[in-house]
C-alpha cells in the first residue's frame, strides 16, 4: 500500500527505501542507508508519519539527520507535515503529532497485553 501511494506520487522505484525491520527500532539499515543517501535539497517523502518512526524521541532526531543534511521530509497522508515550506508551525506539529503517535502505540500495546491476560485467565 505504501510503495503503490508513493509511486502515484511520483517517487520512482530506485528512489524506494523499503524497510524490512519494524518502525520501533531505533536503528534501521534502509533508514540509515537513505539518511546516509541524502543530498542537500533532497526531499524524503513518507507516506504517513507512523511510517517512519512510532516513538516521539526517535522521530524529532530523524527529521533533525535530515535537515541537518539539508534536506526536507513530507508526508502524503499528514498534510501539516512538510518542511519544504517555512511554515513555523511544522516543528510544533510535528512534536504533537507525534506524541499522539507514540500513545496510539503504546495504547494498542497495553489492550494487547490485557487482553492476553484475559485469555489466558
Amino acid at each position: 500500500m505504501q510503495t503503490d501511494k508513493l509511486t502515484k506520487a511520483g517517487v520512482s522505484r530506485k528512489h524506494l527505501y523499503c524497510e524490512k525491520t519494524t518502525g520501533t527500532k531505533a536503528d534501521r539499515l534502509e533508514q540509515n542507508r537513505l539518511i546516509n543517501d541524502l543530498e542537500p535539497g533532497d526531499t524524503v517523502i513518507i507516506a504517513d508519519l507512523t511510517r517512519i518512526s512510532r516513538n516521539t524521541k526517535d522521530l524529532l532526531n530523524i527529521v533533525d539527520k535530515i535537515t541537518n543534511k539539508g534536506s526536507y521530509i513530507k508526508s502524503l497522508d499528514d498534510e501539516w507535515l512538510d518542511t519544504t515550506n517555512s511554515n513555523p508551525y511544522n516543528a510544533f506539529l510535528l512534536t504533537v503529532m507525534s506524541g499522539l503517535s507514540q500513545l496510539e502505540r503504546d495504547l494498542i500495546s497495553q489492550r494487547t497485553k490485557e487482553g492476553l491476560a484475559s485469555a489466558k485467565a
